[in-house]
Formats: structure tokens, sequence, C-alpha cells
């Protein structure tokens, strides 16, 4: 099958709220998106989104890469393009995964996961409220909307960090549970203390104590707080998931579009953990709904564990044609979610647009 058109696009999509973390904060998000058409009408389509300092590859290198890959792939046999793309994303995961992952579903549409009917996937929501009143009102919030695993950031300001999430901790029913974010913040003392001084009752899992290059400063705090870890940060290749793995001490590592480029790279990570009796947990919390929608189809979720493909929920644009639904604190995925994309809402937030047939 050939490739007959690729076309790519930029895109400058506003937040709803900003995204505050230890990394920064964000108003907006800008995205690469890729679609491509083969011989026999069918077509694929992918984005990705890096955060400046969760990634290596920056927005302008991953669009400039795009430009140099698209006008090559024209004509060329979709599956010997995509294992080009497959094998070069072992450098440039991020600048690669959008033209792949648009070839593996153009060329599998099997793979958007949900043919046979609806798919509900739990999704995990953030807390952003500060203040005992706003939170107790957000968490009200939260419930009514049926989420049951929540999510909190941490250090930007330990201490404050600290009583809000004590606070939140405290409003907690029996059936929730918290996430802890530090996005690799702390040293290995700090975030011991930090959580050996809360509540863990309710504490599902901790999440990237350290930086990420800091393996044992990680594996400290995951032997220490009695609570599960999750890496992130520090999971950047299959590679990354065996080394976790082998160190026995965490419990989950978090995977994503992007980091892991192509949808065998994402279910082959799903192996690397099973076989060493870790959990994926698969999302992305700052993404447009593409990225977050092929997350969904491609989840290997386990039953009572939400993922976090939750990005779109906090845009002010959305791009699929068919827009993704939530009910019951879960993404609602339907079998024509994949099926194309909203050209006026890709034109309307485009910074730039090419085509090439």
């Amino acid at each position: 099958m050939k490739i007959t058109e690729v076309e790519a696009f930029l895109l400058a999509t506003p937040l709803e709220t900003p995204y505050v973390s230890s990394l920064g904060s964000l108003d907006r998000l800008t995205s690469a998106l890729v679609q491509v058409s083969l011989s026999d009408g069918a077509q694929g389509f992918s984005e990705v989104t890096p955060v400046r300092g969760y990634n290596e590859e920056s927005i302008e290198e991953i669009w400039a890469a795009i430009l140099c890959w698209a006008p090559r792939l024209v004509g060329r046999d979709a599956a010997q393009a995509f294992e080009q793309l497959h094998a070069a994303s072992e450098q440039t995961p991020y600048a690669c995964s959008a033209p792949a992952v648009a070839i593996e579903l153009a060329l599998a549409p099997a793979s958007r996961g949900c043919r046979a009917g609806p798919r509900f996937i739990p999704l995990v929501a953030p807390v952003l409220s500060t203040g005992a009143e706003a939170i107790r009102q957000e968490l009200s919030g939260l419930r009514n909307a049926g989420y049951r695993t929540l999510k909190a950031k941490a250090g930007m300001n330990l201490s404050r960090d600290h009583d809000r999430i004590a606070c939140i901790l405290e409003q907690l029913y029996e059936t929730e549970k918290l996430r802890i974010d530090f996005n690799g913040a702390c040293n290995a003392q700090d975030a011991i203390a930090f959580v050996s001084t809360l509540d863990a009752r309710r504490l599902e899992f901790v999440e990237q104590p350290c930086a990420a290059d800091d393996w044992d400063g990680n594996e400290r705090v995951a032997c220490s707080i009695g609570v599960p870890t999750m890496l992130d940060e520090s999971i950047k290749s299959g590679r990354d998931v065996e080394r976790a793995g082998r160190s026995g001490a965490f419990r989950f590592v978090k995977m994503k579009l992007g980091k892991f480029p192509t949808l065998r790279s994402l279910q082959q990570a799903y192996a690397a953990a099973a076989r060493h009796q870790m959990t994926g947990i698969l999302g992305n919390g700052a993404a447009t709904d593409v990225a977050c929608a092929i997350e969904a189809a491609a989840s290997q979720g386990q039953a009572g564990i939400a993922d976090e493909m939750n990005g779109f929920l906090k845009n002010t644009a959305q791009y699929l044609a068919s827009p993704l639904e939530t009910a019951d604190g879960a993404m609602l995925l339907r079998p024509q979610s994949l099926d194309g994309l909203n050209r006026g809402a890709l034109l309307a937030h485009a910074v730039g647009h090419v085509r090439f047939t």
C-alpha cells in the first residue's frame, strides 16, 4: 500500500486553566499533528505534544523533522515507511511518533480499539483547588461526575503542597484514592519526609519523586514510604521499563505516546511491565483529544486502575470530528471516535500547515 498524501499541522491549543506542575505553568499546548492517506483510501492520524522540561526534543525540532519526513513519505510503501520511522524513533521518539502512528492506524484500522462497540476507560481527575472550602467544592463536583481516582501535583512549594494534599486526603471518601505527582522535583530525603507525614490510607501511589536520572533516589523513596511508587520521567523507553522492573522497587510505570513513539512500542512496554509484575499506566495530561483517543484505544488498563489520558478535558479546542465524551468518570470511546478530524478546528488553531501529494 502506497502513501499518497501527508498533511501536517502545528497547533496552538489554549487551555481552560493553566497546567501547573513543578516543571512550570502552561496556558496553551503546542502540538504537531500528522495525517497520512494511503492508495486504498485509508487514512490515519496522530499527534505529539512535547512539554518543556519533560522530554528532550523541542516542538521546533519536532516540527522541523516532520517537515523533512513528510515529502519523503509520499509515494513510499506504507509498511516500509513505518519500519524506517520506527527505527529512527530510537534517537528521536517525539519527532517520529506522529507520522509513524498515523501510518500504523491507516494500515490497521482494527488498532483503533473499539470496533465491537463503545469502551469505557476510567480516568484520573486532577484536583486543582487550594483552600479547604474550594477543595471541598471541587471534590464534590468530581464525585458527582463519577471520578474515584484523583491526582494532585506537588513539588512547587513543598510546605504549601503538603498542607494542600493533607487537606485533600482528609476529605476523601473510603471509595476514593489519590495519586501524588512530584514530576521529579524532590530529593529522596524531602520526598520521604513529605509522604511519611501524610495519612497514606487513601494514597494509591506516589509518582516520580526524584529527578529522571536519579534512579537511586527514586528507589530509596519507593522502598521507604510504604506506598507504591510509579516512575514517569525516568521511563523514556522499553529499556527503562526493564530497568525499573529489575530493581523490584516500583509497582507502576507511566507510558504515553511520544516517549513510546509507536503503538508497537506501547504494546512492548506493556509486555515488559507485566514480565516484572508492574502495571503500565497509560495517558497524558498535556495532549489534544487526538492523542488521548489513540491512547485510550491502545489501553490495556486493569480493572480498578484509572488511566491518565485526560488532557482533552483541559483544552478549549477539540480536533476529532466525533468529539470524545465522558460518563461516570470514564472516557467513552466509540467505534467512530478515530474516524476523522475536524478540519475547521485544525485550521482555526494552526500556526503551521503543510500538505504533500
